[in-house]
């Protein structure tokens, strides 16, 4: 069941007084070329690289094994309250996975079952999703190698400034070494001092109009890299088409009476098609190829906050959730980790920002909600980001019938808005 300059000019000057007008006259048309050069740039670059991004033109997709719900909890249990003696690590939680991240060794399966949780078990009781009834498909998507690299070179070429910082194998929040971290420092809500060139370096850089940060997350590498496209912001309202660049939070929200003005949108503006995030849909095939049901996924839609194993009275500050969207009696769609069992604000930088678009925004969960800010000024708050690569879950109700009926199952990207999915 798989499928899926500065531009050098030299100037002829011969200090001859006759050609003086001419050569004024000649400084504003190179002026008039160079500015039209910029705009084309800015053009190519929401047009070529951004639009078809929103499309979901530029990803390969890839279905893992697909299981019923109760099947995959079977084989993926989370261990808390391990002996610290063992482990170090007493009220910890680990499934196999973080476990050998964490010890290098797979004794996993000789570890006390202290406490036991099945991965998914909340969130499924929550949206009253039967764990024998629901099935649960692994699924990637990432952007094509050529179109990644073709992103790159283009953000290296245009970019003003660049800063890149590594979120690998970082020390836990809570202690010394992490609050001196500089990844941890900047991206901790409730720090975000990020003190490299681009940042506002704890509150001493100034507020520059021109600046307009971004950044690419390589979540293979762990590592996230910010880009300051001078002048970009200036541009796109100044060409209105993709003005909505400036402020993908406000048009992700449908907020169009924020301040300020230049960053509003309308509704009619916000109901253009070039404005729309592609949905993803599901379709399940039978024995016959014939679709016997499909979901599909509002991708331009805030998450909230999933506790999907585990809960606080737990004693631990690290039982495991995620960030995802969920219809009532229907299904649950998250991001993955790499692992059930850690909190994903911690270990992954999507944690931090918790959006399941194509491109994501500082959008906070329900309760976690925040202002659509100037984005873009700093790196502490970038415009907008570019993602490597996504991994998800899509946990699926269905009844006996068509369970039994289900032979394959395909993704592929639809029109935005679709589907209208409540929360």
């Amino acid at each position: 069941m798989k499928s899926f300059k500065s531009t050098i000019i030299f100037l002829s000057l011969f200090l001859c007084s006759v050609l003086s007008a001419q050569e004024a006259q000649k400084s504003i048309d190179l002026s008039e070329t160079s500015n039209e050069d910029f705009r084309k740039k800015v053009s190519q670059f929401a047009e070529e690289f951004i639009q078809p991004i929103m499309r979901g033109e530029t990803y390969n997709i890839k279905i893992g094994d697909i299981k019923l719900l109760s099947t995959y909890q079977k084989d993926n249990l989370i261990k808390c309250s391990f002996n610290a003696e063992e482990t170090f690590n007493r009220n910890r939680c680990h499934d196999r996975k973080s476990y050998y991240a964490r010890f290098e060794e797979d004794y996993f399966d000789e570890e006390p079952d202290a406490i036991v949780f099945k991965p998914f078990n909340n969130s499924a009781h929550r949206f009253n999703l039967n764990e024998n009834k629901s099935i649960i498909i692994p699924f990637s998507i990432s952007l094509k190698s050529s179109f990644k690299r073709a992103l790159l070179e283009f953000l290296e070429a245009e970019t003003s400034g660049k800063d890149v910082m590594s979120y690998l194998n970082l020390p836990d929040n809570w202690t010394a070494q992490g609050r001196r971290n500089e990844y941890i420092r900047c991206n901790h809500p409730n720090i975000k001092q990020c003190e490299m060139s681009l940042g506002r370096q704890g509150g001493i850089l100034p507020y520059s109009a021109d600046s307009f940060v971004i950044n690419f997350i390589d979540r293979e590498r762990k590592e996230v890299t910010y880009y300051n496209l001078a002048g970009y912001r200036q541009e796109l309202l100044r060409a209105r088409k993709h003005r909505f660049l400036t402020n993908i939070c406000n048009a992700v929200k449908r907020e169009w009476n924020t301040a300020p003005e230049s960053h509003s949108f309308t509704t009619s503006y916000l109901s253009q098609d070039h404005v729309q995030f592609s949905d993803i849909a599901f379709s399940f095939y039978d024995k016959d190829n014939e679709e016997v049901h499909r979901v599909i996924i509002n991708t331009q839609s805030p998450t909230a906050k999933l506790f999907h194993s585990g809960y606080p009275a737990l004693g631990t500050d690290t039982f495991p959730h995620t960030f995802g969207l969920a219809s009532d009696k229907n299904f649950f769609f998250a991001y993955d980790y790499g692992s059930n069992a850690i909190a994903g604000r911690y270990y992954d930088h999507l944690g931090n920002i918790n959006l399941i678009g194509h491109l994501i925004t500082g959008i906070g969960a329900k309760s976690y909600s925040r202002e659509c800010d100037l984005l873009g000024v700093w790196a502490e708050d970038p415009a907008f980001s570019f993602v490597s690569n996504y991994e998800y879950h899509l946990i699926v109700n269905l009844n006996e019938n068509l369970i039994q009926q289900i032979a394959s199952v395909k993704i592929k990207h639809v029109p935005g808005n679709t589907s209208v999915v409540e929360y």
